[in-house]
């Protein structure tokens, strides 16, 4: 048991070393990646005295029921609910909360008056109970790296409860706090349906079906395989993701695009000259960031020069966004966040003048390229 608790608490802490490298992610509306599940299997108790009998015998059949949410692709939350019967070995000697003659506790289990006794003194108990647990769950290779067409999951969880345990031929009812840590592979069989299989340990206190040992703790493993329904697919929308290599598609822009027009301090573009909507430049984005891609300071510069030199000239900043970031509202949005910073460096850095540049966020509207990549740019225009 202690190297199992060990295993899961090194891939959290190694998972979380590497997440650092995911893209930030909106969470999920209140309605969002709400799903149910189903399992059942063995269940297997740790007491004082379950060596003294054999394994087989030990092995008890359990139920579980749970629903729950994903609030972001590596972390959410869900309630269980397990019930079952549980084979446990007591002996004769030792002290019980069922018997009260001794003040709390006393010398004689009730539970002897249903059972066989064995001749060294051990005997079998039932114990009937259902376990309510709130727990947290964090899924290790969504946190590693997100993709929502991953079929496979690995889902670590703590959580805690409370078992009640019901009074049945002997054993008092109780009702005790309970904590639990569990690990589940899944496998997605259709876009709403999973399958899966689990491992869950729940700790609860030594008394908890009312006999007195010298242990603190006693523990329950249960392993149960099932089925999970979604209410809607796991997914969600990303913010921002590492920079991507843009030299893959440079090429096309400097065919289409002018890149820089450096204006000497000794020419001087006549007023005669007519733009007409000329293509200035152009500022490239990765994936939803709203702050352009590394190594294209010289547009500012450029674009700086170019409108100093030219006092009546106006430019046109066209945002767009690619059509795989997400609704037509972001897409919109993150367009408008993008011009708008964009604008905010050529004011307050440059110093140009504010009325001079016009804001045009058109989101994936009239989108200027063929292929989603392209389409993460502002397009600067002079009018």
């Amino acid at each position: 048991m202690k190297n199992f608790i060990l295993c899961l608490q090194f891939l959290c802490v190694t998972t979380f070393v590497f997440s650092q490298q995911n893209p930030e992610i909106i969470p999920a509306k209140s309605s969002e990646n709400w799903y149910f599940s189903a399992s059942a299997g063995p269940s297997f108790i740790f007491s004082s005295d379950t060596h003294a009998i054999a394994f087989s015998n030990r092995l008890s059949p359990h139920v579980s029921l749970s629903a729950g949410k994903w609030i972001l692709p590596q972390w959410g939350g869900f309630f269980t609910l397990q019930g079952g019967t549980l084979n446990n070995i007591s002996t004769t000697s030792g002290y019980f909360y069922a018997d009260t003659t001794l003040a709390t506790v006393g010398v004689y289990d009730p539970v002897i008056d249903y059972v066989s006794i064995n001749p060294d003194g051990t005997y079998l108990q039932k114990i009937r109970y259902m376990n309510l647990q709130c727990n947290i769950s964090y899924s290790i290779l969504d946190a590693l790296q997100y993709k929502p067409e991953r079929k496979f999951s690995l889902v670590p969880s703590v959580g805690i409860g409370s078992m009640f345990v019901f009074a049945y031929k002997g054993i008092p009812k109780q009702t005790v706090f309970s904590t639990q840590i569990g690990l589940r592979a899944g496998y997605q069989i259709l876009p709403r349906l999973n399958v899966h299989a689990q491992l869950q340990n729940v700790f609860v206190p030594d008394n908890f079906e009312g006999r007195v040992t010298k242990k603190q703790t006693e523990s329950i493993l249960s392993a149960s395989i099932g089925i999970s329904y979604s209410f809607s697919p796991k997914k969600f929308s990303t913010c921002a993701v590492p920079t991507e290599n843009i030299e893959l598609f440079a090429q096309e822009y400097r065919d289409t695009v002018v890149q820089e027009i450096v204006v000497r301090d000794t020419m001087r573009i006549q007023s005669v000259v007519q733009y007409d909507n000329f293509i200035f430049t152009a500022f490239l984005f990765s994936k939803n960031n709203i702050k352009p891609n590394d190594n294209q300071e010289v547009h500012y510069e450029n674009i700086a020069r170019f409108m100093k030199s030219n006092p009546s000239v106006t430019i046109r900043l066209d945002g767009y966004a690619d059509e795989s970031t997400g609704t037509e509202e972001f897409n919109l949005s993150i367009s408008k966040a993008r011009v708008s910073y964009i604008k905010s460096i050529l004011v307050k850095k440059y110093e140009i003048e504010e009325s001079r540049i016009i804001e045009n966020a058109l989101g994936t509207k009239n989108l200027p390229y063929s292929l989603d990549e392209h389409n993460r740019i502002v397009l600067v225009t002079i009018l």
